[in-house]
């Protein structure tokens, strides 16, 4: 009886850290997009990965389409940091495909997250997507 309970208590303590650290991770993502989004416009890009890394693609671009900023975050755990994507920095969003040289040397799940960020980038300019504004 003793071991079922020990059990119990460690996964509620799991449960108690993933949420926690979840909450952190969630912080810094948000903190990162409004940092971005301060500056000009925003698109978020994303692939999910069920047994691999997850990814995030968060763009910042000008009014002609131009990709002013980018920052990848890519992990498994809720440690992962955002870091620079310059691959793609200073290449106009609509014209960015799988086979471009900026994400020849990226891995799959980037150039999947990159290309969603454009699809939706193309959608809001279509109006099938809304988009809300935040001013700083």
């Amino acid at each position: 009886m003793e071991n079922i309970i020990l059990l119990a208590v460690f996964i509620i303590i799991a449960f108690v850290l993933q949420i926690a650290l979840s909450m952190i991770q969630r912080r810094h993502f948000n903190k990162s997009f409004v940092e971005l989004r301060r500056k000009g416009k925003g698109v978020i890009g994303k692939k999910r990965g069920w047994f691999s890394a997850g990814t995030i693609v968060l763009i910042q671009i000008d009014e002609t389409g131009l990709i002013l900023d980018a920052r990848l975050l890519q992990g498994i755990t809720v440690f992962s940091k955002f870091r620079t994507l310059s691959s793609v920095l200073m290449q106009n969003i609509s014209t960015v495909a799988n086979d471009s040289a900026c994400l020849r040397q990226e891995n799959i799940l980037t150039k999947k997250a990159v290309i969603n960020a454009k699809n939706n980038y193309l959608q809001y300019l279509d109006g099938k997507k809304p988009y809300i504004e935040r001013t700083a």
